[in-house]
């Protein structure tokens, strides 16, 4: 999974100059581009309730992708 999230992270690094979190989240595939334009807009209360995967997985990945960042 680590390797994974860091190839997204690189990807989305070469094609913008900053990574956001909502990036490598459906980089992963944890959460799609439909689920996203959901939350975003209002229809679903939380991002969380449309991720497919646990809080757990979230959180390594927002670990990663600080670790990343330093």
């Amino acid at each position: 999974m680590k390797r994974k999230i860091y190839s997204v992270m690189n990807n989305i690094l070469q094609e913008k100059i900053y990574i956001s979190p909502i990036d490598v989240i459906m980089g992963v595939g944890i959460l799609s581009v439909k689920d996203y334009e959901s939350w975003r807009f209002g229809h679903v209360p939380y991002l969380e309730q449309v991720c497919k995967s646990n809080l757990s997985n979230l959180s390594f990945i927002m670990r990663e992708l600080r670790t990343y960042a330093k």
